[in-house]
């Protein structure tokens, strides 16, 4: 299945876990809803935003469209409904622009760790602000209007005289 990223797609009037989990807790464990809950607080504290949960509780309303929380809160929170997915292929663009380069170092590289936990090895397409970004991948294309113009390891394209660096 693919879910197209919907920046209004909170339900109003909800929780920040409900808009997490949309529904997904299944009905058939007994212990289904604790255990999904500490995978969200697992999830929250991988991507930094654990302690901003807290400070407001899982149980925050957040709005119409998600309008109490911050740009970088949203991007988070979206990027975190992926990951509880466990999707074969993640792709993203420009998830995290919302946030500082530092915050988006930490939070991508906390991302990759939680997307491959348990041996899980999903493809992952994550469009990046910054090239050297790339680092963390171990494949990097280069597209410059619309055309591949690159392609190879981030070590091998800052050697070569490309539009990579």
């Amino acid at each position: 299945a693919v879910e197209r990223y919907d920046p209004a797609k909170y339900i109003a009037a909800a929780t920040v876990m409900d808009n997490v989990l949309f529904g997904r807790v299944g009905n058939n464990h007994p212990d289904a809803p604790d255990r999904i809950r500490s995978i969200v607080y697992d999830i929250l504290d991988e991507l930094g935003l654990y302690a901003e949960v807290l400070d407001v509780g899982l149980d925050f309303n957040v709005g119409s469209g998600g309008r109490r929380l911050t740009g970088g809160q949203r991007q988070k929170l979206d990027v975190a409904r992926a990951l509880l997915k466990r999707p074969d292929f993640l792709i993203l663009n420009r998830p995290l622009s919302a946030l500082d380069q530092r915050m988006q170092d930490k939070v991508l590289q906390n991302v990759l760790e939680e997307a491959r936990r348990d041996g899980h090895s999903p493809a992952i397409a994550w469009v990046v602000t910054n090239p050297a970004m790339g680092m963390m991948f171990d494949r990097v294309v280069v597209f410059d209007s619309g055309q591949l113009v690159e392609d190879g390891t981030h070590e091998t394209l800052l050697a070569e005289s490309g539009i990579f660096k």
